[in-house]
């Protein structure tokens, strides 16, 4: 008797892109180098005025979907590739992010059945100086905490589809809607398996004093306790003196050597 074989289940990838022509390459090489066979790649460029465009072009026969046209920011445009995506589940590799390898989905969905409605691992930052270190996500009961990389989740797209990312909460919308979308009963997985390696320097980088205050607004917003309002008057009060006071008179190289070293001994700061 000759039995079909199920085809693997069918993952959306999204990158979003502006003017970053340095790192581009790499991230698109790193989603089309994936060993999973059903994976739908989706690009959304700003309206990139460098040679970003050019370089989507030269893979354009291996990308189901192009966009390119001015948007609002980074989160409007993970909202496009929201609304494109046909696959169960949805990954946001932005540009200057990567896999950690080839064989990352494989890992995650092709050994055990995953049917939680976020589904999520470890990160490697990549620091400019090019030292790396891995961090640990934490665990779905203490999700308010620090948030794990986006770029390491897998979102049910039907999840996705039904709220999307609210840019008023820019730049923690991932944040927010994982604490909005677990309030309201989403199941939350997290494998401890490396996903992705992170570029520092993006978004959140230049905003993280704002970025903690929205961290406490949205906790309090969905889950509030005392041990969270401890927990996030502390980091407003580390965050603001670091912002404010160390990262203006440093140069960038030492900033990031002290923060590692820091880190290395206190990682939840």
């Amino acid at each position: 008797m000759v039995t079909s074989r199920r085809p693997p289940m069918k993952m959306t990838v999204v990158t979003v892109v502006l003017n970053d022509e340095a790192h581009l390459r790499g991230t698109i090489e790193s989603v089309l180098g994936q060993d999973w066979s059903n994976v739908e790649y989706i690009i959304i460029d700003g309206g990139s005025t460098d040679s970003t465009f050019s370089i989507i072009k030269e893979y354009r026969t291996k990308i189901h979907r192009i966009i390119s046209e001015r948007d609002d920011g980074i989160y409007p445009a993970m909202n496009k590739g929201i609304e494109l995506a046909t696959g169960e589940y949805i990954h946001f590799m932005n540009s200057g992010d990567s896999f950690y390898d080839n064989g990352v989905i494989s890992r995650i969905f092709g050994r055990a059945h995953q049917s939680a409605d976020i589904i999520y691992g470890d990160t490697q930052f990549w620091y400019p100086d090019g030292k790396t270190r891995i961090v640990k996500a934490h665990p779905p009961d203490e999700i308010w905490k620090p948030f794990f990389n986006h770029q390491a989740a897998f979102f049910r797209t039907s999840l996705l589809k039904s709220n999307g990312f609210d840019p008023k909460y820019r730049p923690v919308s991932d944040f927010h809607f994982v604490m909005k979308s677990s309030s309201e009963g989403a199941e939350l997985s997290y494998l401890p398996i490396v996903v992705n390696t992170y570029l520092i320097g993006g978004d959140i980088f230049h905003q993280e004093f704002k970025a903690v205050l929205l961290y406490w607004e949205t906790t309090q917003m969905f889950a509030g306790t005392w041990e969270m309002k401890w927990y996030y008057l502390r980091k407003i009060l580390w965050i603001g003196f670091i912002t404010k006071m160390i990262k203006p008179i440093l140069p960038k190289e030492l900033f990031f050597r002290l923060q590692r070293l820091f880190r290395k001994f206190f990682p939840e700061s």
